[in-house]
């Protein structure tokens, strides 16, 4: 609905591509074949450190601009902190998403540990909610999630809550933006900004925000994303 609100402002045909992967997004903005696109923070940073994509607006959310990276395990785990899970199986939605690897993986770095060995295997679920999903299955002893899929499916669906706890959570990071690809066309990146900017001023707006969780889209803060590029630094070798 997003994208059938946006092309009837815009008066374009709406045409919705979904990658497999936060990779295959990344590659589609960087081919220039989309025109927009939310993605991954961490992906942002990259791609806007190899001058691929600039921020258009970020979502507020329940009053807040920023979200957390949570490590989850299953609710009797004996597991109290992220050390407690060296030689486990754990989680991520995906090797390019700040909240579900970068995050935990540049914690474990600061403490002198390599992330590599640390854990006895590494699954890529494919989303937070999988991920989320697998903590509470047992399929794995811990998982990273984003604070904003985790807070979301424990109200849709309480029983998550009472399977899983949260034991540790990130200093706030800048929400995942909207974006477009570097060098697009002017004229229809104002466009799109604008209409984005107004959304929350139309009854249609305000509904297909609502139904999405989101109070509004604001205007970007490059600073918001400074600790997710100190995280990527860390990294030896980027995933």
């Amino acid at each position: 609905r997003l994208l059938d609100y946006l092309a009837a402002e815009l008066d374009r045909a709406p045409v919705f591509l979904q990658g497999e992967d936060y990779a295959e997004i990344n590659a589609r903005l960087r081919n220039g074949d989309c025109d927009l696109a939310l993605i991954c923070t961490y992906c942002f940073v990259l791609g806007q450190d190899e001058s691929e994509v600039e921020s258009l607006v970020i979502p507020q959310i329940a009053g807040s601009v920023t979200y957390h990276s949570l490590i989850l395990v299953p609710a009797d785990s004996p597991a109290g902190d992220l050390l407690d899970l060296r030689g486990k199986r754990f989680g991520s939605g995906d090797l390019l998403s700040n909240t579900g690897w970068l995050y935990p993986v540049a914690w474990l770095q600061q403490r002198g540990h390599e992330p590599a060995r640390f854990f006895s295997e590494q699954v890529v679920t494919g989303s937070h909610d999988l991920s989320v999903r697998a903590v509470a299955s047992r399929f794995v002893d811990g998982a990273a999630v984003a604070s904003l899929v985790y807070e979301q499916l424990v109200r849709d669906e309480p029983l998550l809550a009472r399977q899983t706890k949260v034991i540790h959570r990130s200093p706030p990071f800048g929400m995942p933006p909207v974006v477009v690809p570097v060098g697009s066309d002017p004229e229809l990146r104002a466009q799109l900004r604008e209409t984005l900017l107004n959304m929350d001023r139309s009854a249609r707006g305000r509904e297909i925000l609502a139904e999405l969780g989101i109070d509004r889209f604001v205007p970007s803060d490059d600073r918001l994303y400074d600790s997710i590029r100190r995280a990527a630094a860390l990294l030896e070798t980027p995933p």
